[in-house]
């Protein structure tokens, strides 16, 4: 019986839940890193110019 309520709540928490924290979560590291992630697109395009 014990076993039965564990495997809803953790069908419930990780059904919807997590349904629901992915795209907050994606949004905080898009801010977190969005200056490495301009840096990477300026380096990468800088090197792309000077090799051919």
């Amino acid at each position: 019986m014990s076993q039965e309520v564990l495997q809803m709540v953790i069908d419930y928490v990780f059904g919807t839940v997590f349904i629901y924290l992915a795209p907050i979560l994606l949004v905080i590291a898009i801010v977190l890193f969005s200056d490495e992630i301009i840096k990477l697109i300026h380096r990468t395009l800088g090197s792309s110019n000077g090799r051919y």
